[in-house]
This record gives structure tokens, C-alpha cells and sequence, in this order.
């Protein structure tokens, strides 16, 4: 009897030495007692011996009491005729028997224990079994390995389950979802969203703009459409993106325009690059500087024609890195070819129609091979992009194909259809 006893917290000890060599961390970390033959008391968050598996001694160098020797995880009676040999018994001094062990989660009767409703067995024990329905606090899910509920990691979720919070630089949505704000946007702790810092806009563009959405038409300043006559119509456009920051890439719907993509008639002087030509220049009310042909547009240009006071401060800088790797920040641009087969995959969605203004310009250059025409002066034409090709900048042609070797930069044959970053 001696030797068992012995023998019991021999193999006790040794446990206890190993799981300590194991981890000599004291932290109490819930459900991490290193120590064998621990619990953690939650009163004060402190490793104690197991009393409940008839443990005694101090934290760290627990043993089983008197008359109770190791066994699996626990200490059982030792004493003769108390052995429980079958699965789930512990002897029981009260009745003088031994019966299910309850505090191990079985149930029924001795030799024939089984774990209770909702727990199967695991070792010498029955554990709860979790059901993935159960783990309906934020940021759980269940964890098939550990049959328990844990916090999402995946979702940025960290902590113990019951008490998940989102990770550093994350915040908990209204739907429980953990976000980082864009380092365009900041976090309304009201709203538990991110949203979007207009601070570098106006109210009224704000308003104009903040609920579009990529594939809607927006109305958005004035330019002539009628082939004779100054007045001006809204013009139409495309909403082709909308950026991080909340800012919109817009397209005309219609070539609004039929102008030369460089030079003017008469110079002799061609030069089909972007960051030079003169219809950018006359897009964005340049200078004398800006172009090969020293034009100022300050007085005569697109911005100027078409929008108001109040518009023109939602029209923000798009950055290009041109052919020629300089570098321009535009308000009105062209799109290149890569963008225009991103914004619009197929040839019939890249035909673009003139307005009755652009056609009347076209037939005063000599231009007559219209075709596809949907109506009175609304016809399928030629359009500049603003990259060049062999022969002059690439074109989109009247059916939707490019012309990627290009159209001469001074010819009266192509359309201009603008584009612009909106805020």
C-alpha cells in the first residue's frame, strides 16, 4: 500500500517537474495552470490545487492526499476495496460504492457510465460538445480542433472567447465586422463606420457626388450642343470609378468637342505627346508654358466654358505619367487606351456619339464620313485618347476599335470627349 502511495506521487512529481520545465511562466492566463493537478481559482485569478480531482498542497508541487493515489489526470481513492476500475467511476465514502462521476460530467450507472447530454468524452473526462450555433458572441467562431469557440483571427478578432475586441488599428462595425479605416477616411465612433474626409471639399460637391456609383450618369456643368447657336445644355457623363478617396472618374457621354489634338492651323508644327499638346492646355485653361506651341488658354478654354464657380471646385487633380514618363497632375485629361478597355470592354461600348455642335464643326473641316448616325447630328465619330501612336496619338474609332497606330495630331477628323476626377 505504501509503495502505491509512493509510487503515485513519484509520477505526480515528476509531471509537475516536467510541465514547470515546460513553461516557467507563473501567468495565469484562464485555463493555462502549468503545474499539474492545478485549477484556476477565478476569485482571484490564482492557480490553486485541484481539490475537485482530490489534489492538495501548494500551486506548483501538488499531490494527491492521503489514501489516494495518481491516476490520468486525477487522484482516486486508493484505499482497498475502493478501487473503481471502469470508465467514469469514482468511489463514492457515502455509499460505500463506486458511482458515476458527476463532477467529471458522466452519468448513468457504475459500469456503465456515459457523458451527459451535450458532452462527449475526451481522456478520462467528458467535455462540453460545442456546436458552431453555439458561438454567437462578436468575433467568434468555432474551432473544430479544440471543439470550442475562439476568436476569429481571420477576421482580426483577438482575445478569449465571450470577450473578443478587434484588433489594434480595427474597429467593431455595427454588424460586428472589424474594419481599418483607409488613410482617406476616419472612424465615427456614432455611426461605428468609416467614412469617408470630405475636408477638402466643398458641401455642394459633396452632396452632388458622395452616393454615385461606378456604371451611373451624372449631369455636371454646361456645354454647347445644338449645331448653331451659344446656348448651353447639361452636359452628360459616364461614372467610371469611384476611388478610395471618394472621388469620382467621370467620362462625357458624347464627344463634346471637335479640336485638334496639337497644333493650330496654319503652324506647320505637330507634336502628339499629352504633357505639350495644346488640347490639353485648352482642357485645363493653361498658359503659354504648358504647350510646344506657346498658346495661352487662360481666357479660352474647356473649365472656363463649361462650368461654374462652384463646380469647378469639385474638379480635382488626376495624376498621369505620360509616354514620355513626365509627370502631370490634370483636371480635365483623356483617357488612355488601357483605361478605356478597363471602363469600357467591348468595341460597342467604346462607340461614342458627337452632339450636333461636334458634327457641324466636323463638316466645316470637310469631315463628312459619318456613320451610324442614332439621330440628327448625333452620330458614332472618331475620339482622341491621349496616348500616341505611330502616326499621332491612338484613336477610338465610329465602331469601337482602336486605331493604336495612331491619328495625325493635327487632323480635323477626331472628337475630343473629356474626362475628370471629382470630389
Amino acid at each position: 500500500m505504501k509503495l502505491r502511495h509512493m509510487t503515485g506521487l513519484l509520477v505526480a512529481s515528476l509531471l509537475c517537474s516536467y510541465a514547470c520545465s515546460e513553461d516557467k511562466d507563473d501567468s495565469t492566463d484562464a485555463k493555462q495552470c502549468p503545474g499539474y493537478g492545478e485549477i484556476l481559482r477565478e476569485s482571484d485569478n490564482t492557480c490553486v490545487c485541484d481539490s475537485s480531482r482530490n489534489f492538495t498542497g501548494t500551486a506548483g508541487a501538488c499531490e494527491c492526499k492521503n489514501g489516494f493515489s495518481f491516476k490520468g489526470d486525477r487522484c482516486v481513492d486508493a484505499t482497498p476495496g475502493h478501487e473503481c476500475t471502469n470508465k467514469g467511476e469514482v468511489y463514492d465514502e457515502s455509499a460505500g460504492s463506486c458511482i458515476c462521476d458527476a463532477s467529471r460530467n458522466f452519468t448513468g450507472t457504475p459500469g456503465s457510465c456515459t457523458c451527459k447530454d451535450n458532452y462527449k468524452p475526451e481522456g478520462d473526462n467528458c467535455v462540453e460538445n460545442i456546436s458552431p450555433n453555439q458561438c454567437s458572441n462578436p468575433g467568434e467562431v468555432y474551432n473544430e480542433v479544440a471543439n470550442a469557440c475562439v476568436c476569429n483571427v481571420e477576421g482580426h478578432w483577438v482575445g478569449n472567447a465571450g470577450s473578443c475586441v478587434c484588433d489594434a488599428d480595427y474597429h467593431q462595425q455595427k454588424d460586428n465586422q472589424c474594419v481599418k479605416c483607409t488613410q482617406y477616411e476616419y472612424w465615427d465612433d456614432v455611426e461605428k463606420l468609416c467614412l469617408i474626409d470630405y475636408s477638402d471639399t466643398t458641401e455642394y460637391c459633396k452632396n452632388k457626388f458622395k452616393d454615385l456609383k461606378a456604371g451611373d450618369t451624372v449631369t455636371f456643368g454646361h456645354y454647347i450642343m445644338a449645331a448653331s447657336g451659344s446656348t448651353t445644355e447639361p452636359i452628360e457623363w459616364n461614372v467610371l470609378e469611384r476611388k478610395e478617396d471618394g472621388s469620382f472618374i467621370l467620362n462625357t457621354k458624347n464627344v463634346l468637342e471637335a479640336k485638334r489634338f496639337s497644333n493650330e492651323k496654319g503652324s506647320g508644327i505637330v507634336h502628339n505627346h499629352w504633357e505639350d499638346c495644346t488640347l490639353r492646355s485648352w482642357l485645363n485653361g493653361y498658359g503659354a508654358d504648358e504647350n510646344f506651341l506657346e498658346i495661352n488658354y487662360t481666357n479660352d478654354n474647356f473649365i472656363k466654358a463649361s462650368f461654374s464657380n462652384e463646380e469647378t471646385e469639385c474638379l480635382k487633380a488626376y495624376t498621369i505619367t505620360t509616354s514620355s514618363h513626365a509627370t502631370v497632375n490634370d483636371r480635365v485629361f483623356l483617357l488612355d487606351p488601357a483605361e478605356i478597355r478597363e471602363y469600357y470592354p467591348t468595341a460597342s461600348d467604346r462607340i461614342a456619339y458627337s452632339t450636333p455642335h461636334t458634327k457641324a464643326i466636323m463638316v466645316e473641316h470637310y469631315y463628312t464620313s459619318f456613320a451610324n448616325c442614332i439621330s440628327d447630328g448625333y452620330c458614332a465619330v472618331l475620339w482622341w485618347t491621349r496616348s500616341p501612336g505611330g502616326l499621332g496619338p491612338s484613336t477610338v474609332r465610329n465602331n469601337g476599335e482602336f486605331s493604336l497606330n495612331g491619328t495625325p495630331a493635327d487632323s480635323d477628323e477626331a472628337g475630343v470627349r473629356p474626362a475628370v476626377r471629382v470630389k
